[in-house]
């Protein structure tokens, strides 16, 4: 493969024909482009319509891909002064289809969270000393809102959020990812310290008015993404009665939320984060402080029954503590009566000290659905204590239903470690899971358990 450098006199300039490239190889895809600077620690502005950049245009954070031809300037500053011309080199190389599945995907084939992107991805910058009239797309143009931020992005873009404390209610877009955690001044996502570098979202304000601190928009994918937040002071969303989701409130909606701190919101359902008719992907969260008026102190779960809309999540990796809710699941809540084929999946969460305040069912209650719950930690949850109905996992409903229950652990809760109604029908196969210390007994009309 060729690799090729063209140093300008004013700027580096590099014109890129990815045409004639596709022409000579039908398996070329595009452009690999890096842009290199020999002054440590500068700034490298960059366009792609040959013009000159100034600190204005976008910044440089690590190689991208491009399918087209694209005449590619950059330019570096140190501290505010341009560096001479000859310090910044941009250089292309072909890529396969294959070489760019491989750039843009982590080793197991999920999206990148790291350096590599394709040139369509533009960075939305927010910081909050900055300016909603700026055009965001460099730290010294930075936008001042995340609101504003968000509404400069398109799919496909991200949004990177310096840490402060942020006092909004914001919607997010379809595509655009959303970042905090960030420094002033960054280039990667990678290097960043989430508890240096606090990014608050706190959606309390003076006129105490109701509202998700996050809310989702229908629609959203997986590629929808909120990352790396403290999520706080949200009171929920009214759907016909209800409060939902105070922290998080997704409807018909399947965002990716992940490396978040969930604390101290407040709603009916799903206190932490409501997946009404919602699939999203829940993942390295810390979930905790959280109330549920109702029920789901940190996760609620819901079939949407206007669109019979069933609830799928995955919710994986999380340290979910010291919630509480008044009926149920006061840590999870999944409740799908009847409606699609619900299979929300739990797996290596850590569920401790979450509490029940005036009936029963613990720390995870599914009622009428499926569910997969594997290599969980369960331990000093309770219920009220007139009951006895799962203090670590309380199991509801139908036969037409399969609940898995495979190498958690319920240790120590103040009720029964996992329960089901005397004479249910539920169809469910525990293996292999260790459960012990439990007040109210380890297993409660339990028939189908295996344990070695």
């Amino acid at each position: 493969m060729k690799r090729i450098a063209i140093s300008a006199f004013c700027v580096c300039v590099l014109f890129i024909l990815c045409s004639a490239a596709a022409a000579q190889s039908h398996a070329v895809y595009g452009k690999f482009v890096v842009i290199d600077c020999a002054v440590e620690g500068a700034l490298i502005h960059y366009t792609t319509d040959g013009t000159d950049p100034t600190p204005a245009c976008p910044v440089y954070t690590g190689p991208f891909i491009i399918g087209h031809d694209t005449a590619i300037s950059a330019r570096a500053w140190a501290q505010g002064t341009a560096l001479a011309r000859e310090e910044c080199v941009v250089t292309a190389q072909d890529v396969t289809f294959e070489d760019y599945l491989r750039l843009t995907s982590d080793s197991d084939g999920a999206a990148s969270s790291g350096g590599v992107r394709t040139l369509s991805t533009t960075i939305i910058y927010v910081k909050p000393d900055g300016n909603d009239n700026n055009n965001g797309l460099s730290w010294g143009y930075a936008k001042q809102t995340i609101t504003a931020g968000l509404n400069a992005a398109s799919a496909g873009d991200e949004v990177w959020v310096a840490g402060a404390t942020y006092n909004e209610q914001i919607t997010l877009k379809a595509g655009v990812g959303l970042y905090g955690g960030l420094a002033y001044g960054a280039t990667s996502r990678e290097d960043r310290d989430f508890e240096l570098d606090e990014t608050i979202i706190d959606a309390q304000n003076p006129g105490g008015d109701y509202g998700s601190v996050v809310t989702v928009p229908t629609g959203a994918g997986n590629d929808t993404i909120i990352d790396g937040f403290t999520i706080t002071g949200g009171t929920g969303t009214k759907y016909y009665t209800y409060w939902y989701g105070g922290g998080i409130y997704c409807r018909r909606a399947d965002p990716t939320i992940r490396n978040n701190k969930i604390i101290n919101n407040s709603a009916n359902i799903g206190a932490g984060i409501s997946c009404y008719g919602s699939s999203p992907i829940i993942e390295r969260n810390t979930i905790v402080n959280n109330t549920g008026v109702q029920a789901g102190g940190a996760v609620g779960v819901h079939q949407d029954g206007v669109y019979g809309r069933a609830a799928s999540p995955t919710i994986r990796l999380n340290e979910i503590r010291d919630n509480t809710a008044s009926n149920g699941g006061c840590a999870i809540l999944q409740n799908t009566p009847e409606y699609g084929s619900p299979w929300p999946v739990l797996v290596n969460n850590w569920i401790d000290g979450n509490g029940r305040t005036t009936w029963m069912h613990g720390a995870i209650y599914v009622n009428y659905s499926s569910a997969s719950i594997i290599s969980n930690t369960v331990t000093n949850n309770n219920v009220n204590p007139g009951y006895n109905f799962g203090g670590g996992l309380s199991i509801t409903g139908s036969s037409i239903y399969a609940v898995d229950v495979y190498n958690n652990i319920f240790a120590s809760n103040d009720a029964c470690g996992v329960w089901e109604p005397d004479g249910a029908v539920v169809t469910e196969t525990l293996k292999n899971n260790d459960s012990w210390d439990n007040a109210g007994g380890n297993y409660v009309n339990v028939t189908q358990t295996e344990r070695t």
